[in-house]
C-alpha cells in the first residue's frame, strides 16, 4: 500500500471511489444522464422515488406512475413503420428488382449502399414485409431471409444461421453452430434444406456485410445451382447492405461476376427529411400531450448534419425513458438536451477505453495538469501539458516519452473525439498560444482508467489514476468549460 501511494503526482492515493448503483438505475446511458444534468436536480427528482435508489425496490410505485410512453417500441432501431417517409423512390427501386420473383423467375442480386441510419434496412425490411403479404394473397411461396453479417462473419456462421432460418420453412429446429465443419459440409446441408421446401426463387438479404470476412459464400450461394445437388430450378439471390461504398471492388473477380455491378445508393437525410421521419414515430411513441411539440425538432439539430435517423429516434428514445425514470410528466428538449450529453459522454468513454496505453499516460498528464490549476475552465498551454507527460511517463517505470510532436497530434485526436476544446489566447505582443481544456467530467475519464488497469493488472497506472482522483475530490468543485461544478 505504501509504495502505491508514493506513485502519484504530488500527494497520496484515495481509495478507489465507488458510484452506488441501485436496481433499476443500472443502464450506464441513464446513470451518465443524471451525472451531466447536476446533482441538484437529480436528487430533486429521483427523491420522489427513494425507495429506488436506496430502501429497495416498490414495484407497485413503479406501475402506479403512467409512463409517457403509448408505444415504446415504435422508436426501437428494428421497427419497421407502416410507412417509409422521404424513401418512397427508393422502395419502388427495389420493389422492381423483386417483382420477377412473383412470377417465379430468378430476380436479381444487387447492393444497397448507404451512411449509417439512412433507412437501408428499414427499406429492405418495408418492401419485404409487403411483398411477402402479397405473395401470400396469390399463393405462390418465395423464401425470404436476413443474416446480419455482424454477427454471422464467417463462412461457418454465415452458412449456419441461413440453414437455420431457411429450415423454418420445413419445421425443422434450429441447430447448433457448427465451426468446425468443412465448407462442403455446410453448403451441402443447404441443398437438402432447398430440396425440401422446393424449387424456385430464394432471397437472402445480408445486412452490414462488410463484416463478412469470407467472400466466397456468395460465391457459393450464387453458382448452387450450377453444383450437382439436383438444383437445376433453384435460384439464389442475394440483397447486400452495406455503408461501405468500396465493398464490392474488394470482393473476388469471380464473385463480382456472379453477383453482377447493380447497386442503390441512399443518400442522407437532410434536417427537413429528418424531421418528416421521426415526428410521425415521436406521436406514435409518446402518449397525447407529454411530450413538448419541439422535441422533434430539437432532436434533429442536435443530431447535427450527419443525417442519421437511427441517432435521433435513439436520443429520444432515451429522454423518454429519462423521463420515466425520474417521473418527469412531460418529454422536454431540456431532457433531450441532457440526454444527447449522455449519448456523446458515452461514446467518448468508449473511445478511451480502446486507446492504446501511451494515449492513456497523456490524458492522465493532461487531466492533472489542467484540473491543478485555480481556473481550470481556462485550460493548460502544451508545454505545460507535456512537462507534466514527461512526469507520468518517469512515474510509469521510466518510460520513454514521445516527442511534443506526437502529443500535438494526439491532442488534436482528443479534440475529434470531444473529450478536450482547445482555444486560441491571443497575448498581445506576445503573441497566441493555444489552449487545451477538458470537455468533459474528468472523474468519468478517471473512472475508466482505473478500470482498464485493474484488469490488465496495471498497479502503476491504477495508483497514478487514483491518487489524480483523490486530489480533485479534495477540492471544493472542479469547474467544467460551461461553468457547471460537476
Amino acid at each position: 500500500m505504501e509504495e502505491r501511494a508514493a506513485v502519484r503526482l504530488g500527494e497520496a492515493r484515495p481509495d478507489p471511489a465507488r458510484i452506488p448503483k441501485s436496481p433499476l438505475l443500472h443502464s450506464g446511458n441513464f446513470i451518465s444522464f443524471v451525472r451531466n444534468k447536476g446533482v441538484g436536480w437529480g436528487a430533486s427528482r429521483l427523491c420522489r422515488v427513494g425507495c429506488w435508489m436506496g430502501a429497495g425496490l416498490n414495484m407497485e410505485a413503479m406501475l402506479a406512475v403512467e409512463s409517457v410512453y403509448a408505444n415504446r417500441a415504435v422508436l426501437a432501431e428494428t421497427y419497421i413503420p407502416s410507412e417509409l417517409p422521404e424513401r418512397e423512390k427508393e422502395v419502388e427501386q427495389i420493389a422492381t428488382r423483386l417483382a420477377p420473383m412473383a412470377r417465379g423467375e430468378p430476380g436479381f442480386n444487387f447492393m444497397v449502399y448507404g451512411a449509417r441510419g439512412v433507412g437501408k434496412s428499414a427499406a429492405v425490411g418495408y418492401v419485404i414485409r409487403e411483398f411477402q403479404k402479397i405473395l401470400q394473397k396469390r399463393g405462390v411461396r418465395v423464401p425470404m431471409i436476413t443474416v446480419n453479417c455482424r454477427e454471422a462473419h464467417n463462412f461457418s456462421l454465415a452458412l449456419s444461421a441461413i440453414n437455420n432460418a431457411l429450415g423454418r420453412f420445413v419445421g425443422r429446429k434450429p441447430q447448433t453452430i457448427k465451426t468446425g465443419l468443412m465448407k462442403g459440409c455446410h453448403i451441402e446441408e443447404l441443398a437438402n434444406i432447398v430440396k425440401q421446401i422446393g424449387e424456385g426463387p430464394y432471397l437472402i438479404v445480408m445486412d452490414e456485410v462488410d463484416c463478412l470476412k469470407d467472400s466466397d459464400v456468395f460465391y457459393d450461394l450464387l453458382r448452387m445451382h450450377e453444383f450437382s445437388f439436383g438444383l437445376n430450378n433453384t435460384w439464389i439471390r442475394v440483397i447486400g447492405i452495406t455503408s461501405d461504398f468500396a465493398f464490392f471492388e474488394k470482393l473476388d473477380s469471380s464473385v463480382q461476376s456472379s453477383f453482377g455491378n447493380d447497386k442503390l445508393i441512399f443518400s442522407r437525410y437532410n434536417r427537413d427529411q429528418l424531421s418528416k421521419v421521426a415526428r410521425p414515430r415521436v406521436e406514435a411513441a409518446f402518449r397525447e400531450g407529454r411530450y413538448d411539440e419541439g422535441i422533434t425538432n430539437y432532436a434533429v439539430a442536435l443530431a447535427g448534419d450527419d443525417g442519421n435517423a437511427r441517432r435521433v429516434l435513439k436520443l429520444l428514445e432515451l429522454a423518454g425513458n429519462a423521463a420515466d425514470a425520474t417521473r418527469t410528466p412531460k418529454v422536454t428538449c431540456e431532457i433531450v438536451r441532457e440526454a444527447n450529453k449522455s449519448v456523446e459522454l458515452k461514446g467518448v468513454m468508449e473511445d478511451i477505453r480502446s486507446m492504446p496505453y501511451p494515449q492513456k499516460y497523456l490524458i492522465l498528464a493532461l487531466i492533472d495538469c489542467v484540473t491543478s490549476r485555480e481556473d481550470p475552465s481556462t485550460g493548460a498551454e502544451t508545454n505545460a501539458i507535456y512537462d507534466r507527460y514527461k512526469q507520468v511517463c518517469g512515474m510509469m517505470g521510466g518510460l520513454q516519452p514521445f516527442s511534443i510532436r506526437w502529443m500535438v497530434d494526439v491532442l488534436k485526436d482528443f479534440d475529434r473525439l470531444t473529450l478536450t476544446q482547445t482555444t486560441l489566447q491571443c497575448r498581445g505582443r506576445h503573441g497566441s498560444t493555444n489552449m487545451i481544456s477538458l470537455a468533459c467530467d474528468p472523474k468519468e475519464v478517471l473512472e475508466i482508467i482505473t478500470k482498464t488497469a485493474i484488469s490488465s493488472g496495471d498497479e502503476v497506472l491504477r495508483a497514478v489514476s487514483d491518487g489524480i482522483r483523490e486530489r480533485i475530490e479534495h477540492k471544493n468543485a472542479w469547474v467544467g468549460r460551461n461553468g457547471k461544478l460537476f
